[in-house]
């Protein structure tokens, strides 16, 4: 299984660039069974991964996709899904 854990915890929403998003969705969009993790705590970057994730979803996104508010709880994620 393959997965990113991008983690946005000390990012301030004005730090991204425009194109962040779409730079995100080129490296795994042809990559299936494979896991995407957001890491924010932060509710304008969180509002941001939620858009990005409806948006991946229309565009039948094959990848599993969550927010979390700690890497320690993306990894139990990725951990358990590894094992399902």
């Amino acid at each position: 299984m393959r997965y990113q854990i991008i983690d946005f915890l000390n990012i301030q929403l004005l730090e991204l660039e425009a194109n962040t998003m779409l730079k995100m969705y080129g490296t795994h969009q042809s990559k299936n069974n494979s896991k995407l993790a957001f890491v924010a705590n932060k509710v304008d970057i969180i509002k941001l991964f939620n858009a990005y994730i409806d948006n991946s979803n229309e565009l039948k996104n094959p990848w599993s996709m969550q927010i979390f508010h700690s890497k320690e709880a993306a990894r139990d994620w990725l951990n358990a899904q590894q094992l399902a």
